[in-house]
């Protein structure tokens, strides 16, 4: 295989519109601009919705937060979803540590490791 590739080196590939369906990128820019900003609101909350749908509740608990910090902070979109996603692997933690917790059915619940 490595040799192959040696011999026949890939052409370097460019963005091309692939089918007349698709409309330029700067027309969807404009679409969104044009928007109206109530619709954000229902599209954030249908975006919650389908996010508990997907168990990924979460990243729906604080996606409007992340969002408002996102926007202050000009954040890229990889570390948005970068937060929003350590938020869901924190609450899951927590949440199986908390569950644990309760199947050990610890005599005294309020005390742990720390305190003794």
């Amino acid at each position: 295989m490595r040799r192959y590739l040696e011999r026949h080196p890939q052409m370097p590939l460019s963005l091309r519109q692939v089918d007349p369906l698709i409309r330029e990128l700067t027309e969807y820019r404009d679409f969104i601009e044009t928007k109206p900003k109530e619709s954000n609101i229902v599209n954030l909350i249908e975006l919650q919705h389908a996010l508990r749908q997907l168990r990924l509740g979460g990243i729906a608990t604080v996606l409007e937060t992340r969002l408002h910090q996102a926007q202050a902070e000009a954040m890229a979109p990889i570390d948005l979803i970068s937060c929003l996603v350590a938020d869901e692997l924190t609450r899951r933690g927590d949440r199986l540590l908390e569950r644990r917790r309760k199947q050990a059915a610890f005599r005294d619940p309020q005390k742990d490791a720390r305190s003794l």
